[in-house]
């Protein structure tokens, strides 16, 4: 079939000569051997997007390095409603990449024609997803390793964005990434090597450090328990372990006490740490311990207009139908909360597991403390139909949900969405920053929860992928 590909070589200032084979309306092109935009780089960034635990909704995004184009209809594809800014010294590639996008009938992005080693001093926005891909043939470009250059990418991140770095055969240049940001992810396809880097918002704690959240709660009943010097312990003998999320090394020597003090593994959760202390270990297979996202309310702001637009219209038919008396929310007891919860369809996905350990919370008297429980209350079947705890706790300025529910019957009221406009105006009420989702959908999680993650991204403006468990065995007494 090569008499229907066209080969051309195209003379360039910058980058010599660029070769350009079209195939109908596909196009690849090639710099010193070595591929710009072929089916295997397509391929490659399609695996990288993929890889991601979280994409942003309607991202910036800022591509450092245009080659001949490929990479901008895989953006539109995998991030719909993106706006892209594109940085090529070469006026040639630039030309090459409208003709091929133009006969694609791809949206054209913003195309600055710079050399990317100046860009940071003459655009001010922020962006959600940032592309290196900077080659001069095969050798990537000195900036992908440069912590000057990096650390002004950084700046130009948004909190919740992500930095996607190619740099082919040269690992090392990895490594000066991964000093910078807070989280990274790095792997290969067959001989590149690329990372994903993050950088993890300020200001934020995760549940599981608030001292109020019950973590002691979280393992099984038949476990002795006990909390310690910020963390917690728990153990059925022989098997001991201790849990810690904070990004301070955990003092064990502080804690060789208490009554369950035996030999034990160590548990440690970072927020956005991402060396390795000695003595401690990574899991042979990395990957984060959790994606959680938030939403940060400000005063006299309304929340709605930064929604997803599916929440924004499903909280406006919801809110015509509050007003029309159909709905309402109202504070519901324990027994009640429990008893709406085993109709739900979160009950018949997961059991009782979730409840339970939300029962032990209860139990705990600080933790219930700063618990509320809020149902949705269908008046005219006189039913609650949906509902969630939520967590205001005196040592934060956060709130979280846990154990939300909705029966069936619930499918087109918009009492999920309801309950959350219910809870953000609350905690905008009360002055809170953060409004925290917890448990987002990632690589190797059961595909059945998804659709759940998908219905919490409506409402969530950044992410948070924290690094992965570390652990150590600690010898103490036996018995």
């Amino acid at each position: 079939m090569s008499w229907l590909t066209r080969k051309d070589v195209v003379p360039s200032p910058k980058n010599g000569e660029i070769i350009t084979r079209r195939r109908g309306r596909a196009q690849e092109v090639f710099v010193k051997g070595c591929g710009q935009t072929t089916d295997y780089t397509n391929a490659m960034w399609t695996g990288a997007f993929e890889r991601l635990a979280v994409r942003p909704v309607r991202p910036a995004v800022l591509m450092l390095g245009l080659g001949g184009g490929g990479g901008v209809s895989l953006l539109y594809e995998y991030f719909p409603g993106c706006t892209i800014t594109a940085v090529e010294y070469d006026p040639v590639m630039i030309k090459l990449a409208r003709e091929a996008l133009t006969q694609q009938a791809v949206t054209l992005p913003t195309i600055m024609e710079m050399d990317a080693a100046l860009v940071f001093s003459h655009i001010a926005e922020k962006f959600d997803v940032i592309i290196v891909d900077l080659f001069d043939g095969p050798e990537p470009s000195l900036l992908s390793k440069d912590t000057t250059y990096l650390r002004a990418l950084q700046a130009h991140l948004n909190p919740s964005g992500v930095v996607l770095l190619n740099v082919y055969k040269n690992k090392e240049y990895l490594e000066a990434a991964s000093g910078i940001f807070g989280w990274s992810d790095v792997w290969t396809y067959k001989e590149n090597h690329l990372g994903a880097f993050r950088t993890t918002a300020v200001g934020f704690t995760p549940p599981d450090a608030w001292k109020e959240y019950g973590m002691v709660a979280l393992p099984a009943p038949l476990c002795r328990r006990e909390n310690v010097e910020g963390g917690t312990r728990w153990c059925l003998w022989p098997l001991c372990f201790e849990l810690y999320t904070s990004d301070t090394e955990p003092n064990i020597a502080s804690n060789a006490h208490g009554a369950l003090a035996y030999n034990r593994i160590v548990l440690w959760k970072r927020v956005a740490r991402t060396d390795v202390p000695a003595g401690w270990h990574a899991p042979m297979r990395p990957r984060p311990w959790r994606t959680d996202g938030f939403f940060e309310l400000q005063s006299g702001v309304d929340y709605t207009e930064l929604w997803h637009k599916k929440a924004r219209h499903d909280v406006r038919r919801w809110r015509e139908d509050a007003a029309a008396g159909k709905y309402r929310v109202e504070p519901l007891s324990f027994g009640q909360f429990a008893e709406s919860y085993k109709k739900s369809t979160a009950y018949k996905k997961a059991g009782s597991h979730l409840l339970e350990i939300f029962e032990r919370k209860w139990a705990l008297p600080e933790t219930r403390a700063q618990l509320v429980l809020w149902g949705v209350r269908d008046v005219v079947a006189n039913k609650i139909i949906a509902g969630m705890a939520v967590h205001y706790p005196p040592s934060q300025s956060a709130s979280v949900r846990e154990c939300p529910f909705m029966l069936k019957e619930a499918t087109s009221s918009h009492a999920m969405t309801g309950v959350m406009d219910y809870w953000f105006a609350e905690s905008q009420r009360r002055g809170v920053m953060y409004q925290v989702f917890t448990y987002f959908w990632q690589r190797g999680d059961s595909r059945q929860w998804k659709g759940f993650s998908v219905f919490k991204s409506h409402f969530v403006q950044q992410y948070v992928v924290y690094p992965p468990l570390l652990w150590r065995f600690v010898r103490d007494k036996f018995w």
